[in-house]
């Protein structure tokens, strides 16, 4: 079976854990195993809202599995202008004989702006005057040649490419500078330009987050939402890792709006994707063993430690066991937590204790009655206004960092 490229990144980690757990080990202790005890971590809004490489992936991976949208775009009208070819017709290596959306260099601007046109699903490609899509292809069809066939095709696709580009810049949600050099490399600035672009009024900029390398908007605005790859560092910059998208990191992009953007266009404005549960989900694409603990630790962080034996059948009973339950907890409660971090991505976050707790009028009440008083129900009815005032962090949303902060910061 061919490997996804998700598939190839969780090989690549499994083999790098397996080499570090096991050098130091004698042969003999990599047989040994113990009684392991399986169970899961049930998701937050906190693991939506706060991205960490590949196991967000795979709870988003999870999380569509789990829902269907109710306004859906019609399949008919979301294939009508979806760019497909067959890469064994274009570059006659018979390896290539499935149908495949058009990414050129995957890396690309082009390859950007197309996966944005098919995201996007219902915009009509703008093609040059005179164009004749069906008259070109009889003409193709019509060449004896095999090699200039296949470039006249080359030639074709291309044209294709850039009229869905064009229905982008017609749009506005691309500018014409922008999509100069479609094949030069993308970056993690243009895509946060686009995308600001886009949604600043839905969601919009509220300059509650510090960055400490960039006055550049659109960035401190993908930081401000948490867009994946835009993740500070522990110096409190941003793109410290580079311009370039890793692996999954774009997907994880488009996941992250799909589910928790008004990210449906309806030709006038944007809406939200309402979701249901699905009938009949499908787990098969779905990594959820970030979200399982293996005698209390992470999953991936155990499973090839010589102590376990993975194969044994009580361990395997105790697994399937454990995805089960976080599946049914997924069913139950994913369209709940989808809502909450919705509305948590519309409030400011949290920007100065001081300014935003200690000294604002809304919350002086409880400092002055707390500090008076070192009453729990008053520390825990303020926790609360702080919560629904601002879209706190898993670290910040804590009683005892309350408890500090009113006791600490004058």
């Amino acid at each position: 079976m061919k490997k996804t490229g998700y598939q190839m990144v969780l090989l690549a980690l499994s083999l790098l854990i397996t080499l570090t757990v096991l050098q130091g080990y004698p042969a003999s202790a990599k047989t040994a195993s113990i009684n392991s005890k399986v169970s899961y971590k049930a998701p937050d809004r906190y693991d939506y809202q706060e991205y960490v490489y590949l196991q967000w992936y795979g709870l988003a991976q999870a999380t569509k599995a789990t829902i269907k949208a109710k306004n859906a775009i019609p399949a008919e009208e979301f294939q009508k202008n979806q760019l497909t070819y067959n890469l064994e017709d274009i570059y006659g290596e018979s390896v290539y004989t499935r149908p495949a959306v058009v990414y050129y260099h995957e890396n690309s601007k082009r390859s950007f702006f197309l996966a944005l046109f098919h995201f996007i699903g219902v915009l009509s490609p703008h093609y040059p005057e005179g164009y004749d899509p069906k008259g070109l292809e009889e003409q193709i069809a019509s060449i004896a040649d095999e090699g200039k066939k296949r470039e006249a095709m080359r030639k074709r696709i291309d044209i294709e490419a850039e009229a869905r580009i064009q229905a982008l810049i017609d749009q506005g949600f691309v500018l014409k500078e922008e999509a100069e050099d479609p094949e030069a490399e993308l970056t993690k600035t243009l895509v946060a330009h686009v995308l600001y672009r886009m949604f600043q009024n839905e969601v919009p900029y509220q300059k509650r987050k510090a960055v400490a390398n960039t006055d550049d908007i659109a960035l401190r605005w993908a930081v401000e939402v948490g867009l994946p790859g835009y993740q500070l560092d522990e110096k409190g910059r941003v793109l410290s890792y580079g311009e370039n998208f890793v692996d999954l990191e774009r997907a994880s992009l488009f996941d992250f709006l799909y589910l928790f953007f008004p990210s449906r266009w309806t030709g006038e404005g944007w809406q939200y994707y309402q979701f249901d549960l699905h009938e009949k989900p499908d787990y098969s694409q779905s990594d959820v063993n970030w979200f399982l603990r293996i005698n209390g630790q992470p999953y991936y962080k155990m499973v090839n430690s010589p102590s376990i034996n993975t194969g044994d059948k009580a361990f395997l009973q105790a697994k399937d066991k454990a995805e089960k339950e976080l599946i049914a907890f997924l069913q139950k409660n994913v369209l709940s937590l989808i809502s909450e971090v919705r509305t948590e991505l519309l409030k400011p976050r949290l920007y100065n204790w001081k300014e935003d707790v200690i000294e604002d009028p809304r919350f002086k009440g409880y400092v002055t009655e707390y500090r008076k008083s070192k009453s729990e129900k008053t520390l825990q009815a303020a926790h609360q206004a702080i919560r629904k005032a601002y879209r706190l962090t898993r670290a910040e949303d804590s009683l005892e960092v309350i408890r500090s902060v009113f006791k600490n910061i004058k």
